[in-house]
């Protein structure tokens, strides 16, 4: 019902401001109108045939089709008022052979529009690009000066995830030559049943390609939730050898003895199904005062209070807004964190634009891109104001 609500008001919407302003009186009304119900048609199908709104059990080829043509329903919402207001001032002014081609100009305006969005489909799949950032603080220990942390966000795993990508997904992250890989949620879109194998794949492949010596550890998205198999899945990933952190933290050692403490909180979905909210005070709970702390958030967020005391906070969700005029809505709605590092309130915040997309809006554009974060720890203040 979400997906039906979303698309059917970004029909009405471009239907008021663009088909009926511009064609009310005009023979194109009608093709107008067919043309923008067939762009929200996608999540109307996806109702019919029982499909769950965070990730449809379709073959990729089908995926890039429909997104495709929603994405352009999209981008028609974005450019219909100014696309109207142009073709009053054409009238206004009297320049009346434009205005009599608002239908023809209109729909190759459509046509553009798809044409646009298969592109942006076809970015938002690309493989993801290195990001490297170096991150110094006092709190690191100088046993961890130079230790090397990956960071795998929102993979979104679903149907038309084949095992090629994902083989080349986990390419990715060993060829970076990790010390500790950290998951940050969102890694699959499905049941137990339906993804196991796919996110064992992809696990089996990092043990087998780079083995981190202090392990991997993740903390949940709120797809995890979607799924309707919580408990499942935090039993699944905690199987396959990842330390999963619900409100809580795990100490990892140096060779030379020197403790750096990794918390991490759950995301605030868990209300919706049930489950516990995030808590930092929980999350970091039982930590010396004087230790190092790592966070690791789905969601970014601002800091919570005094219990907050992360030098460094690993969070995704956000996708790096995916295209223009998306990312404004995506910063509003996440605190105003979009992408990238933030040196902010005495720590650094990295907000990864994901190591993969949602398969219900798998649209980027430069420079929106999928990233595969690398971080180098230094036991050095390198904090600036951004």
């Amino acid at each position: 019902m979400f997906l039906l609500m979303m698309s059917g008001g970004l029909f009405l919407f471009t239907w008021l401001f663009l088909a009926l302003p511009l064609f009310r009186k005009s023979r194109c009304f009608l093709l107008v109108t067919l043309l923008l119900l067939l762009l929200a048609g996608r999540d109307l199908f996806f109702v019919l045939t029982g499909q769950p709104w965070y990730g449809q059990e379709y073959p990729l080829w089908a995926n890039i089709l429909t997104s495709a043509m929603f994405g352009a329903l999209v981008i028609l919402a974005v450019v219909c008022i100014p696309w109207a207001i142009l073709f009053g001032l054409f009238r206004f002014f009297g320049l009346t052979t434009l205005h009599e081609l608002r239908g023809g100009l209109t729909v190759i305006l459509i046509l553009l529009a798809g044409t646009c969005s298969f592109f942006c489909v076809n970015q938002g799949y690309s493989m993801p690009e290195d990001i490297s950032y170096t991150v110094g603080s006092m709190m690191v220990p100088k046993g961890f000066d130079g230790t090397r942390i990956v960071q795998v966000s929102d993979l979104h795993f679903f149907k038309g995830t084949s095992d090629r990508r994902i083989d080349d997904l986990a390419k990715k992250v060993i060829a970076a030559k990790p010390d500790l890989i950290l998951f940050t949620g969102d890694l699959v879109d499905g049941t137990v049943g339906q993804r196991s194998s796919q996110l064992e794949r992809f696990i089996t492949d990092l043990k087998n390609g780079c083995s981190p010596k202090y392990g991997m550890i993740s903390v949940t998205g709120n797809h995890e939730y979607y799924s309707g198999d919580y408990a499942g899945w935090m039993s699944f990933i905690r199987s396959q050898g990842v330390t999963v952190l619900e409100n809580s933290n795990v100490k990892i050692t140096a060779p030379n003895g020197e403790e750096l403490y990794i918390a991490g909180v759950t995301d605030r979905a868990a209300g919706r199904f049930g489950g516990e909210m995030p808590d930092f005070a929980k999350a970091v709970a039982g930590i010396p005062r004087d230790a190092g702390v790592i966070m690791l958030s789905h969601r970014p967020y601002r800091p919570k209070g005094a219990f907050d005391r992360a030098f460094l906070v690993f969070s995704g969700h956000t996708h790096g807004g995916m295209i223009p005029g998306v990312d404004l809505v995506v910063g509003y709605s996440n605190e105003g964190y979009v992408s990238g590092l933030y040196h902010d309130y005495g720590r650094s915040l990295i907000v990864s634009n994901g190591t993969g997309i949602w398969s219900g809006f798998p649209l980027r554009l430069t420079p929106h891109l999928a990233d595969n974060v690398i971080v180098t720890l230094r036991s050095e203040n390198t904090l600036n104001k951004r």
